[in-house]
């Protein structure tokens, strides 16, 4: 953090962050608890580079820890603070709620939900960037055991790649949409009807999205239909009469 030119510390940063292994506990949480302690001192944070800020705020959340949401909360509205720095907040934030197998309180889950909805709906920043990072901080719901909340994630995804919609906005989401075409579960049974739907709402959606008139949009919708966590068949019949469509 001493270092006289930035770079050095997000690359020291990003090494500290890249530890955040399940099968080494010590070092991993020696590394987290290192870049914890690089926030502790409120002044000391403040006068940082915002670049070695946000590098901080980002690889906190590459541990996906529930201690980290109290850590992190308060950069969210922090008006003085950088708008990529909030942005970074709002996504680690995201990953820190809920790592696919324990989570926070459900009521805490739901404030949390509700406030990065909220930053999504009011907040104007440069290319919407802290919006769209609350976009990111949410798709990380993808993996919650709750299907309410997964489908009422989806939904709201889904509200935000309208044309009426920030054009910026339009364009996290529609990626944000790939992580629930499988609703975030590995393996989804015949009975689970639920995620079921929530699976095929996602993939008719994204299909409509490949004739939007922006071509970043169809871009980005192409890209979720082939993300590595979508696992769709090639062969389906309505993704080939789309493809061949195009």
């Amino acid at each position: 953090m001493n270092d006289p030119f930035y770079g050095v510390s997000v690359e020291a940063t990003d090494t500290l962050g890249s530890y955040n292994e399940k099968n080494n506990y010590s070092r991993s949480d020696r590394a987290y608890n290192t870049l914890v302690a690089c926030m502790s001192d409120d002044y000391k944070f403040s006068r940082l580079h915002f670049e070695i800020k946000q590098a901080i705020v980002r690889n906190i959340g590459h541990f996906r820890r529930k201690d980290s949401v109290d850590l992190l909360s308060p950069l969210l509205n922090k008006q003085n603070e950088s708008y990529f720095v909030r942005a970074n907040a709002a996504t680690a934030i995201g990953k820190s709620m809920n790592d696919g197998e324990s989570s926070v309180d459900n009521s805490g889950k739901q404030n949390m939900i509700h406030q990065l909805k909220q930053i999504v709906d009011t907040t104007d920043s440069f290319r919407n960037v802290v919006a769209c990072g609350a976009i990111d901080g949410l798709k990380e719901f993808f993996i919650d055991n709750n299907n309410y909340i997964v489908d009422d994630i989806a939904n709201f995804l889904i509200q935000n790649t309208s044309c009426e919609k920030d054009y910026f906005k339009r364009l996290v989401a529609t990626s944000a949409l790939s992580k629930f075409l499988t609703s975030g579960k590995k393996n989804i049974d015949g009975k689970n009807t639920e995620l079921r739907e929530i699976h095929r709402k996602v993939f008719h959606h994204l299909l409509e999205l490949l004739r939007d008139k922006r071509r970043k949009v169809r871009i980005n919708a192409c890209k979720a239909l082939t993300d590595s966590d979508a696992k769709l068949p090639m062969s389906d019949p309505p993704l080939l009469e789309a493809v061949n469509r195009k």
